[in-house]
């Protein structure tokens, strides 16, 4: 079996914090099994045209494309154009593509070459620009990305999909669609760790990424510290200081940053484990999300999630039982956070329970073998 993974990899040399680790954990896994992986990306910071790695005895291609402007500006063609190229000279070498994401045009391959394509469904962008107002660059990224990605799903047969939400969104636009349902690997610290203790401290992560909504989290944040004054947020990923402090400011809330508010930045997982074990949930105040590994890591960790029932999220959560369901008024999640921080029979059944959920859900074993059984139907019923 041989297989080729086109995945938003980033460049070894660029030193970026890497956006997607299940992909990397998928890779370690299946590279032990019978298996021979390939694994193709593409960086306007390649230095070659064509750039090869092996990295952990995995090899890794990176084709050169141009800067991401200036392939917006091209209506993203040149990488579709450079990608169709490669594969025309190497898709005789697999027997099956395995595509991570619709958002990177990846998908529109499959014109070129006779290979059975599988997506694994990540973010919907299609879905996801309906909440996102901020004009700039990166709503003409997601308008290009979404038109795009609406077509690809006529082209596509074969879906990875996780939640009964991107496996409606796939069946509206594909209704012949064959749909896999297999879950992500999550990072093994997060399940060598279990959360004993309830903290007094609440996680958020997502730092300004205005789909998560920092915003709201804040608003119920500063409602929350009139019942725990010693509470503090906790604040992982690039987050917009001075635009945190103005909304602060501008809606004379009682907070102060370091002393109410700690921003973390961007934490590997011991960094996210330490954060952890100084709270009791983790707050996901998200406008839209299909399975986010922000929770799924909380949840294998044992630390409670109280989150809005956005998209997919109550494929992860029972409410009540595995996690907190709730809309996104501040005064409803506060009532959530207050309630979840005063009963300590209410933490220790959602800690317990989700995360034996969670453990089964993400077992790497079950994962893996759900995959090679994937491949291996999707290529007998194309031979």
């Amino acid at each position: 079996m041989k297989i080729l993974f086109i995945a938003p990899i980033p460049y070894p040399k660029s030193h970026n914090i890497h956006p997607a680790p299940w992909v990397t954990s998928l890779i370690k896994r299946l590279s032990n099994e019978n298996v021979y992986l390939e694994v193709l990306s593409i960086s306007h910071l390649c230095q070659l045209k064509e750039e090869r790695f092996c990295l952990e005895d995995v090899n890794y291609t990176f084709i050169k494309t141009v800067h991401p402007k200036l392939d917006l500006f091209g209506l993203f063609r040149q990488r579709i154009h450079i990608l169709n190229k490669w594969l025309l000279s190497n898709h005789h070498r697999f027997n099956l593509i395995h595509v991570f994401g619709n958002e990177h045009q990846y998908e529109l391959i499959s014109n070129t070459i006779s290979l059975p394509i599988v997506i694994h469904m990540q973010g919907v962008i299609s879905e996801y620009r309906k909440f996102y107002s901020q004009q700039g660059l990166k709503w003409w990224i997601w308008l290009l990305t979404s038109l795009y990605e609406i077509k690809g799903y006529r082209r596509v047969n074969y879906y990875s999909c996780r939640t009964t939400w991107d496996t409606s969104i796939v069946k509206k636009h594909n209704s012949k669609a064959v749909v896999f349902n297999i879950w992500e690997m999550i990072r093994a610290d997060f399940f060598r760790y279990e959360q004993k203790n309830k903290g007094q401290n609440i996680v958020f992560i997502g730092g300004s990424n205005p789909i998560k909504r920092l915003e709201v989290a804040i608003a119920a944040f500063n409602l929350f510290k009139k019942k725990a004054p010693n509470s503090k947020l906790l604040i992982i990923g690039n987050t917009n200081i001075q635009s945190l402090k103005e909304f602060i400011e501008r809606n004379e809330l009682s907070l102060s940053l370091n002393k109410d508010v700690n921003i973390l930045g961007f934490q590997n997982p011991p960094g996210i484990l330490k954060a952890y074990q100084e709270s009791f949930c983790l707050l996901h105040t998200s406008i839209i999300d299909n399975s986010p590994n922000s929770i799924c890591e909380a949840q294998v960790s044992g630390l409670p999630v109280i989150s809005c029932n956005v998209g997919g999220i109550s494929s992860l959560i029972i409410d009540g039982q595995t996690g907190i369901l709730t809309d996104d008024n501040p005064q409803n999640i506060q009532k959530c956070l207050v309630d979840l921080y005063d009963d300590q029979m209410l933490w220790d059944n959602i800690s317990a329970k989700s995360r034996r959920m969670a453990m089964d859900r993400h077992n790497p074993d079950k994962i893996v073998n759900s995959t090679l059984s994937m491949y291996k139907k999707i290529i007998d019923s194309n031979e």
